[in-house]
Parts: structure tokens; C-alpha cells; sequence
């Protein structure tokens, strides 16, 4: 089931609703809201997504658009639309589809605790199941084994802080568990086809074509 809040406090309200009548969030309710007010979503009972409406940009060509009329200019013919900035990802949408309770649980444990030096037997001895029975699990419903989805929910994060922070390569891939640079770049150039570095300078922060523009 998924749900979508106009506003952060509504957002967070039917959070806290649907944890009171024993719906887990995100794995049986998954929320969306709007605005991204940082407080209010990590502060939620379940940090919440939420789609980023670029308030600032709105505001920027707000003023340029009075300061033409103030000039003289005519009004536009056309609302002058601004784009959001996209889907802030918090883990009120994390949400896992997959039909073994067991290997939900062993993702989750993944996605919880990838900043941490892992190896199978840490993650099958965490949800009760052998490293065999879980690996078979994994390749069944993931097409992929578990140190696959490790790398996977690692590189995941690395792009998004790449593209969503300042700090640098190194520091980015500490944080996300890599013990090795050269380890780092050669997963990363596997997967996206550039190196870290080089995707860094070619973003360009493309809109997720579901989510509408608003007007000025």
C-alpha cells in the first residue's frame, strides 16, 4: 500500500496513525509527502521521503518576474513553471518487495548496517538462518547472492552522496564501508561505466519525469 501526504505534518501524522493501528511503515504502508521540511522528516516516527518543490528557485524567479513587471515588462502569457529538485529518499519508502520473510529480513539487516565491515556469515547469523539456506534464498528471489546486494546498497548510497554532498570520494567511500580505493573504483566503473570522479562532473540532476513541475 502506499500513500501520499500534501503537506510534512499530515505526512507525519499518518505515520504515527499507521504505526498505532500496527501498520509497518514502509513495509506494509510506503509515504510520500511534499515539501521536504528536513525537521519533520527526521524526526518522524519513520524518516519520511518526500519530494524537494525547489522553493528556492521558485522564489529566484519570483523576483525576477516582479522586478520585470516593476520595470514595465508585460506579465508572461504562460505560468513560468519550476521543476521540484526531485524525491528526497528517506525510509519511508524503502520499501521490500520480496515474498521470503527471510531474505526481507536479511536485506534489511544489509541496508541498516553496509557502512559496517560485513561478510555473509554476519548477515545470515543476524536473521537465524545458515549461510547455505540464505544464499540459496537470495539467488531464487535476487537473482544474486548476498555479497552482490552489499556491493549493490553500497554503490547506491556512494552516488547518492556523490551527487548530494560536498565531501570527498574518499570520505564518501568510508562511510559507506569501503575499506579499499581501488576496490571502490573498479565496483563503481563496473557498474555505472565511469569512475567516480568523472561522474561527479558530468551530473546534472535529471527530474524524475513522475513528478510535475509547479508554476511561479
Amino acid at each position: 500500500m502506499a500513500g501520499f501526504a500534501a503537506e510534512a505534518y499530515w505526512h507525519a501524522s499518518i505515520c504515527t496513525m499507521c504505526m498505532s493501528v500496527g501498520l509497518a511503515v514502509p513495509e506494509e504502508v510506503a509515504l510520500l509527502g511534499v515539501g521536504n521540511d528536513a525537521m519533520t522528516c527526521e524526526l518522524s516516527p519513520v524518516a519520511l521521503s518526500s519530494i524537494d518543490t525547489a522553493a528556492d528557485e521558485r522564489g529566484r524567479q519570483a523576483a525576477i518576474l516582479l522586478r520585470g513587471l516593476m520595470n514595465g515588462n508585460t506579465s508572461p502569457s504562460q505560468p513560468i513553471m519550476v521543476p521540484p529538485a526531485g524525491v528526497v529518499v528517506r525510509r519511508s519508502t524503502d520499501v521490500l518487495a520480496v515474498p521470503d520473510p527471510g531474505v526481507v529480513r536479511a536485506m534489511r539487516f544489509i541496508w541498516d548496517h553496509f557502512d559496517q565491515n560485513l561478510s555473509v556469515d554476519d548477515v545470515a547469523g543476524a536473521v537465524g538462518l545458515s549461510r547455505r539456506k540464505l544464499e540459496r534464498a537470495f539467488r531464487i528471489h535476487l537473482k544474486r547472492g548476498v555479497n552482490a546486494e552489499l556491493r549493490r546498497k553500497r554503490l547506491e548510497r556512494f552516488r547518492e552522496l556523490l551527487e548530494t554532498t560536498d565531501l570527498s570520494i574518499s570520505a564518501i567511500g568510508t562511510l559507506v564501508g569501503y575499506r579499499s580505493r581501488d576496490y571502490l573504483h573498479m565496483s563503481f566503473r563496473k557498474t555505472y561505466g565511469v569512475s567516480p570522479g568523472e561522474y561527479r562532473k558530468t551530473l546534472k540532476g535529471p527530474l524524475s519525469p513522475s513528478v510535475p513541475a509547479a508554476a511561479v
